[in-house]
């Protein structure tokens, strides 16, 4: 009797301990200058910085489908949180359509240049699964 009270105590140990370390995100670690892509809910630190980006989500993606015609070149929205030292801080990313070069932001010392792929094309919808936030993140 004590051996199985003994064994089920362990089991339940176990459970808690893989219950509780399923919901660290140990993130992404890269260096400042580095290009690095995250899909939404992925977190990047900066080696040797006290900065992190959190991919958060596409808020908006009205950017012209290769293959369309458009009147507008439209444009996509990420919404990041950023973390540096002790305080936090979210922002919206907007990079304009019909390019895939970089846009630029700066937050504190830092520029984020980014982009956002993949790229509309007409007839193909774009799931949140597929979106990746490319960064270069320098001082």
């Amino acid at each position: 009797m004590v051996r199985w009270v003994f064994y089920l105590f362990i089991a339940v140990v176990i459970a808690l301990v893989l219950t509780i370390f399923a919901g660290v995100d140990t993130g992404l670690r890269f260096s400042l200058g580095q290009e690095f892509s995250l899909k939404i809910g992925q977190t990047a630190f900066i080696t040797d910085e006290e900065l992190s980006i959190k991919f958060v989500a596409v808020t908006e993606d009205s950017r012209c489908p290769q293959g369309a015609v458009c009147v507008w070149e439209g444009r996509v929205s990420c919404l990041v949180q950023l973390a540096y030292g002790s305080t936090s801080e979210t922002i919206v990313l907007t990079q304009s359509g019909t390019t895939d070069q970089y846009s630029e932001e700066a937050y504190q010392e830092y520029t984020l240049a980014f982009r956002v792929q993949p790229y509309p094309e007409v007839g193909k919808e774009i799931e949140d699964s597929e979106y990746r936030l490319y960064l270069i993140i320098e001082r």
